[in-house]
C-alpha cells in the first residue's frame, strides 16, 4: 500500500523513496530484515524493480 500511495502522490512509476530502510520499516512497523526480504521478494516476481532508494513499479 505505501508504494502504492507514492505512486498515486507523484503520478510515476518510477520515484524516490523518502525514507530510507530503517526508516521505512519503523514506520511500517516491521523489522528491516523483513522489509528487505518483501521487497526482495516483490522484486523476484517482477512486481517492482529497484536500487537503494530508487522504486520502478512494473504494472
Amino acid at each position: 500500500m505505501y508504494l502504492l500511495e507514492q505512486y498515486e502522490d507523484r503520478g510515476e512509476k518510477t520515484f524516490t523513496l523518502p525514507l530510507n530502510r530503517n526508516e521505512l520499516a519503523d514506520f511500517l512497523y516491521v523489522s528491516r530484515p523483513a522489509l528487505s526480504r518483501e521487497i526482495g521478494r516483490m522484486r523476484d516476481e517482477e512486481i517492482i524493480d529497484f536500487y537503494r532508494t530508487s522504486i520502478k513499479l512494473m504494472f
